[in-house]
């Protein structure tokens, strides 16, 4: 049936309701249903058995964390030289 068809059949059932708000009814529905499918599906690699889940790369937390403690460790690592500091050794 097409979607005009059945908002007629709602609208004769006593569902008094515009056609254009029937639509984004039915929208958010068909939308609810697609994720709530695609949520119970098995994972791609699973589904197909070649390999197990336990073979899939495990997501990282920390990984931007530590990104940013190898850039400083970096920058600390580099040579910084001063020549205005008070610091530094005069050979005579």
């Amino acid at each position: 049936m097409k979607l005009k068809e059945v908002w007629e059949a709602a609208r004769k059932d006593g569902i008094d309701t515009s056609y254009a708000q029937f639509r984004v009814y039915i929208s958010r529905i068909r939308r609810r249903r697609q994720r709530s499918n695609i949520a119970q599906l098995p994972p791609p690699a699973v589904r197909d058995g070649a390999s197990s889940h336990a073979d899939l790369p495990r997501p990282d937390p920390f990984r931007n964390l530590r990104e940013q403690q190898r850039e400083k460790k970096k920058k600390d690592a580099g040579f910084e030289y001063d020549p205005f500091s008070i610091n530094r050794n005069l050979i005579d």
